[in-house]
């Protein structure tokens, strides 16, 4: 027993010795590493240019970058006049896009507008040696210049562009062979413009598929940098103008109404609108907010005028934002003033915003800067009702005479199903029958209730209080458009 002890105790030690050993020591293993080096997380681009074809003599064209110069230019139209342009859509960015051109006029068109037809087509099905024949079946007939005004004013709208990737179109201007007399030594009545509008498009792919950002907000700021316009004016006795007069130059434009009071000796009115880089005004922005600073200026008007005059800037913002993702603020005086947004401004620190062209119009009697701050989610608030597509879509003592409409954001699309089920203030219920209804732009309902278009069928009860159903009887365009979040 003795031994077996002395033998137990023996291996006890040995195994405390052992086990002392390996403290403090490291346990070896086989390791080996692999790596990704140089992996890059950076934001794409969304960036378009215009390009002006000439023909090259050998079937091709040569473009160059339209940096903002007329692409029509004559004065000596006549019945059957034909003129075109060669123009292209270059991508220049890192990101796909979807476009349309638009024709925009800088003023109230007068009836030369009625005879002068605009065509578009592709360039490949046009022979820069021959004259358009728009009967051929290759050319799209857009309308009269009247027509595309009083509509979304689109000429053509393309595919999708891919980075590095050229469109090219041709587009014609034709003064129909009926024009009478009536129609010489006229003008349009104002320049116009032609703008094209990009957005993103689903081409890339992410891990899932080519989806992923169709719900993404565009930039709300298209570039927009300001511009000058200027006009004499001939004071009362009181320093006051006598008439309203209308300026404009390229971009922006103003209206100055009768009674506005001019600083001592004025002869002249000058409206510079100039991007800045920073704002002044005391702002904290929201996550997903973004804010476009302009200072805004009429060089002339005196700084004790209080009648409102409206500043148009065309193109300020992207087209088919809704109303509940806008807010304006002024900066007067050193204090920050929110401007109310109405569809007709007419009150100082009023402002409005057309979806369709992406317009913003300012009533100020003062000037000093100006900053518009828009969430890229675009919310719509479900409850601002826009029925200017609808009364403006022709002469607005008219308007029910209309056969194509354009819808440019939800405000728009609510107020559409107002018309139809009857609930429209002072606008009588419309069927839309023979009418077309078209969306000009991707349209966010933001989850909120959202009433349906029309309800019940025409001499069925089935609906709550035995009533009559209000149907949609027209055509209604998707244009390719998505509606999301309907609730």
């Amino acid at each position: 027993m003795t031994t077996t002890k002395r033998s137990f105790l023996t291996s006890l030690v040995a195994l405390l010795v052992l086990f002392s050993m390996f403290v403090g020591t490291t346990f070896a293993w086989f390791t080996d590493t692999a790596s990704s080096n140089g992996n890059v997380i950076k934001t794409g681009t969304l960036d378009i240019a215009l390009m002006k074809g000439e023909p090259d003599g050998r079937g091709g064209w040569t473009w160059t970058e339209n940096n903002g110069e007329a692409i029509f230019n004559y004065d000596k139209w006549e019945p059957g006049y034909t003129t075109w342009a060669a123009l292209a859509i270059e991508n220049h960015g890192s990101l796909a896009a979807r476009w349309k051109a638009m024709l925009s006029l800088n003023g109230a068109p007068t009836i030369l507008a009625d005879v002068i037809e605009v065509y578009s087509t592709y360039d490949h099905l046009f022979n820069p040696d021959a004259r358009p024949d728009f009967t051929d079946g290759k050319w799209q007939k857009m309308g009269t210049v009247r027509e595309l005004l009083d509509n979304d004013g689109m000429i053509i709208e393309g595919d999708v562009i891919a980075p590095d990737h050229r469109q090219p179109i041709v587009v014609a201007l034709h003064m129909r062979e009926d024009a009478g007399n009536e129609y010489q030594d006229m003008d349009l009545g104002a320049n116009f413009d032609i703008k094209v509008i990009a957005t993103q498009a689903t081409l890339e792919n992410d891990s899932f598929d080519d989806q992923y950002d169709k719900n993404a907000a565009a930039d709300f700021f298209p570039g927009f940098q300001g511009g000058s316009a200027s006009i004499s004016v001939t004071p009362d006795d009181q320093g006051m103008t006598t008439a309203e007069v209308s300026m404009n130059g390229g971009d922006v434009s103003a209206v100055i109404p009768a009674g506005v009071l001019l600083a001592d000796g004025a002869s002249s009115l000058k409206l510079t609108v100039t991007a800045k880089d920073s704002s002044d005004a005391n702002i904290q922005l929201g996550e997903n907010e973004k804010m476009s600073p302009m200072d805004v200026h009429i060089e002339g008007v005196a700084p004790g005028n209080n009648v409102p005059m409206l500043v148009t800037l065309e193109g300020y913002l992207t087209t088919g934002i809704n109303t509940g993702a806008l807010k304006m603020y002024h900066v007067e005086n050193g204090a920050t003033v929110v401007m109310t947004q109405v569809q007709n401004p007419t009150n100082h620190n009023e402002f409005s915003y057309d979806p369709l062209t992406g317009d913003v119009t300012l009533a100020l009697a003062s000037f000093s800067e100006v900053a518009v701050v828009a969430d890229t989610n675009n919310p719509w608030d479900g409850e601002t009702l826009d029925y200017s597509w609808y009364l403006n879509a022709v002469a607005p003592a008219d308007y029910e005479s209309a056969t194509v409409y354009t819808i440019a954001n939800a405000d728009q699309l609510a107020a559409f199903s107002t018309i139809v089920d009857g609930k429209a203030e002072g606008i009588a219920q419309d069927s839309f029958a023979g009418k077309t209804v078209k969306l000009a732009n991707n349209i966010y309902l933001s989850g909120k209730l959202f009433d349906p278009i029309g309800w019940g069928y025409v001499n069925t009860t089935w609906n709550s209080g035995n009533a009559d159903g209000k149907v949609f009887m027209g055509t209604f365009d998707g244009n390719s458009k998505t509606i999301f979040d309907l609730r």
